[in-house]
């Protein structure tokens, strides 16, 4: 599996750490769920917070002993989605108003995608605890086009 060079623009400005940063902020903040991307293997004996069992793909919140279903997965990522496209929304009117420049436009579009798809990515395998880099290296080859996409813009 070949990725495209770290010098393109794709590879080079896709999951930077800003925008994991921005990943969880969105997260914990808008979902409902905070603390869910940071969910820890199962067979850890945590005390708070939530863990995931990879055989049955479900989080539990450790607190509580309830979990988490996809529908209310589905829900915390409508929430996360809908604050993001707020944000999108804001960002455009303020270029569109000649109050920002295009490129601020861009990296603001650019930062929000990323931490939309690396939010979803993270949810989809468990947590940053259960990240590898074959995952993630399957994961940038499915995404990474959509960049393409803005880059041609």
């Amino acid at each position: 599996m070949v990725l495209p060079s770290r010098g393109t623009a794709a590879s080079a400005l896709f999951l930077r750490d800003p925008d994991t940063a921005l990943a969880l902020d969105l997260w914990d903040r808008y979902s409902g769920a905070p603390g869910l991307l940071n969910a820890a293997p199962a067979s850890i004996g945590r005390r708070f917070g939530y863990v995931y069992d990879p055989e049955t793909e479900r989080f539990t919140n450790v607190v509580t002993g309830r979990t988490v279903t996809n529908a209310q997965l589905r829900h915390y990522v409508f929430k996360v989605s809908g604050e993001a496209s707020l944000r999108m929304k804001k960002t455009t009117q303020q270029l569109i108003a000649g109050v920002i420049l295009l490129a601020a436009w861009y990296e603001e579009m650019r930062s929000l995608t990323a931490a939309l798809y690396r939010t979803i990515f993270i949810l989809s395998i468990g947590g940053f605890l259960f990240e590898d880099d074959t995952a993630r290296n399957i994961f940038y080859l499915l995404v990474l086009p959509q960049f393409g996409r803005l880059d041609n813009f």
